[in-house]
């Protein structure tokens, strides 16, 4: 490339092979629409040229070019900094920006400091789904970003506590997600940016759904009520993950389960000497064909630290995972050690967990020197159940227990029951038990204890509980390259998508295809992988992974895995046998 005369920078990255590079034609088409780039494409003084030497190409990258109306155009202040105010644009275009990718992307909102764009966003991750949000672009300049980061690394390089109002950086380090979301500065600033432009929305929401033509006949939306409550109970079974230990009754299929074909649980366990605890073994017979139910599995235990009883039972089918054979026993600590086990062994399954015994109760608890929350993140359904919170102190910091200040961040989720330490001498610290409750899906916010001068906090995420009410609409609407759209747990199919009209016809027709075994077997087949991605999104989202990296041939096996499972049963419904 060559720099020439003056000073400049020259920087090469040299790509190793596993990593792979886009063909020239795909890369600058990238780059045109990565968003860090976007003003520095715009400003007439830069020139950005992307060469191939490979195949003597030489191209100028051009900025990207749509038609778009203004439709606000403000300055306004940010709550809780008085020095900081930032300007707004927002623009309808003559196009949706539909399935673009976070980095590279046309649509949303650009958010920029003084030197650099950030991000491009519609301020509330429920909007990024949103069809009726993806109509809009334009900008949101706040230069104050810069003298927040400044100040927080000035304060970090100083060695000293950040001021409330900064407590962390305002922009991610990595420079992938944009700024910080918990950061409270950004809070104050998008929830003011989603004031004028959540209306926006709604008002192309209501547009829209004054255009739509009503499709379904009563027969049709009797057969999507039968799929919706057959998607409800696939959901139900298929997932059903919590972010903290599941108890000896747990029954969703682990990816363990699937993948290796047995589970012995619990992984890992503390447990007090003279106390005792259920121990499980499942085995997914698909995997293993050759055991049965009856077949005997022998628990051996590695020290004498524990006993196991029974240490020899039968193999019983489990009475909620078909095609799953479970056995069950107890184990007892008898004298403390940091490390003991046991093996169950069962045909060609041979099974290990790890254990610890402690000399009492308080060992338990050793680890708490401070107020905490018992875990750091809750998932809180929203049908209004009680979710349970625990929260520990050290016994000499509340020897006679007292009364805890709570708080949440978002009103969305209620405080159930009394916040009250209670002072447990044997397990030397103090226990705070209560609830929380909300009914609003997606929903974040943080929870803080406070108790003399300790202050502890945990993160709550609303979440619908899986296949609660999931409603099936046949809309007449066109989502581009989607056939589907999901809205919480309402799934929304695409009439006019070109692969559904055809077999369902046109508004002029009366949309006579409903009525013929082709569209019914159509409609099967889309609400089966609509179904289908929206177990495989909650596994992935709720750690049912493990937070493993898994590829693509993972993916793709468990998809028709369940597509297996799901799509027969939903052509019996749309079909009946005669």
């Amino acid at each position: 490339m060559g720099i020439g005369d003056g000073s400049g920078t020259r920087v090469t990255l040299r790509v190793g092979p596993r990593h792979p590079v886009p063909q020239h034609e795909n890369l600058l088409e990238q780059l045109r629409k990565l968003v860090p780039l976007r003003d520095i494409l715009t400003d007439p003084s830069r020139k950005l040229i992307l060469i191939d030497p490979n195949q003597g190409r030489r191209d100028t990258l051009v900025p990207p070019r749509f038609d778009a109306k203004e439709r606000v155009k403000t300055n306004f202040h940010v709550p809780g900094y008085p020095d900081a105010t930032a300007k707004l644009i927002i623009k309808r275009a003559t196009k949706q920006f539909l399935d673009e990718q976070r980095r590279f992307r046309l649509g949303g909102i650009l958010v920029k400091s003084k030197h650099a764009v950030h991000e491009a966003t519609y301020f509330d991750e429920r909007l990024s789904s949103d069809p009726h949000a993806a109509w809009f672009v334009g900008s949101l300049r706040c230069d104050y970003i810069d003298q927040l980061w400044n100040e927080f690394d000035n304060a970090i390089s100083a060695d000293c506590d950040p001021p409330e109002t900064n407590p962390q950086p305002v922009i991610d380090p990595q420079r992938r997600a944009g700024l910080v979301r918990e950061h409270p500065f950004v809070k104050s600033l998008y929830g003011e940016a989603l004031k004028l432009l959540r209306p926006l929305v709604e008002e192309e929401r209501k547009r829209a759904e004054s255009d739509r033509a009503k499709i379904e006949d009563s027969a049709t939306r009797r057969k999507l009520d039968q799929l919706g409550k057959l998607a409800s109970q696939f959901l139900r079974d298929e997932t059903n993950s919590e972010e903290e230990p599941r108890d000896q009754d747990a029954t969703d299929p682990s990816n363990q389960l699937r993948e290796k074909g047995y589970t012995l649980n619990p992984p890992f366990l503390k447990l007090v000497a003279g106390c005792s605890a259920r121990y499980w073994l499942n085995i997914n017979t698909r995997v293993f064909r050759e055991v049965r139910e009856g077949d005997s599995v022998q628990v051996t235990r590695m020290t004498r630290d524990i006993s196991v009883h029974p240490n020899i039972m039968e193999l019983e089918p489990h009475p909620k995972m078909p095609e799953v054979l479970r056995a069950r026993w107890n184990v007892t600590g008898e004298s403390r050690t940091e490390a003991t086990g046991l093996i169950a062994a069962v045909g060609p399954v041979r099974a290990e967990t790890t254990l610890e015994v402690l000399g009492d109760e308080k060992e338990r608890y050793k680890h708490i020197t401070s107020l905490e929350f018992s875990h750091a993140r809750y998932m809180v359904k929203t049908d209004g159940s009680r979710k349970p919170i625990k929260v520990l102190c050290p016994l000499d910091t509340a020897p006679q227990g007292g009364q805890l200040t709570v708080t949440v961040t978002d009103r969305k989720f209620q405080l159930k029951g009394e916040t009250h330490l209670v002072p447990k001498a044997e397990s030397g610290v103090a226990i705070a038990k209560f609830g929380v409750c909300s009914k609003s899906e997606g929903v974040i916010a943080t929870i803080k204890a406070s108790f003399r001068e300790q202050v502890a906090e945990a993160n709550l995420v609303g979440k619908d509980p899986p296949g609660v009410g999931i409603k099936i609409k046949l809309e007449d609407i066109d989502l581009k390259s989607q056939r589907s759209q999901w809205k919480g747990n309402v799934l929304e199919i695409a009439a006019r998508h070109p692969s559904i009209r055809r077999y369902l016809g046109s508004k002029s027709e009366e949309f006579f295809g409903q009525r013929h075994k082709h569209f019914r077997l159509l409609l099967a087949e889309v609400v089966a992988d609509a179904v289908v991605r929206k177990a495989l999104s909650s596994f992935e989202r709720d750690g049912e992974y493990d937070g493993e990296v898994k590829d693509w041939d993972f993916y793709y096996a468990e998809y028709h895995r369940m597509m297996s499972k799901f799509l027969p049963d939903a052509h019996k419904l749309q079909i009946p046998e005669p």
